[in-house]
């Protein structure tokens, strides 16, 4: 059995077990390599569950601005109007 921990933050947050149906002694290339495929895999989760949760403050800002009584807008460092509602427009 290979067992390679995938470290964020310095904590261990999974673990990867690869089983070998014979006993055998793993290489450092292929540590290495399934370590690569640990390290990847944590990476693309991680950017997926970002992504989600852009997704989900976009989702809760439009509907903040499109249901509030009250003019509402956003705009960027150069105070240039990024989006403005139907109350303030």
């Amino acid at each position: 059995i290979l067992d390679v921990p995938v470290a964020e933050g310095g904590q261990t947050v999974a673990e990867v077990f690869l089983h070998s149906g014979e006993p055998r002694i793993w290489s450092p290339e292929e540590i290495a390599f399934v370590g690569s495929v640990a390290e990847r895999t944590r990476a693309a989760v991680a950017r997926r569950e970002a992504e989600a949760a852009v997704q989900l403050r976009t989702e809760e800002l439009e509907t903040l601005l499109t249901s509030s009584p009250l003019g509402a807008c956003f705009f960027d460092r150069e105070h240039r109007w990024l989006r403005i509602n139907a109350e303030l427009a």
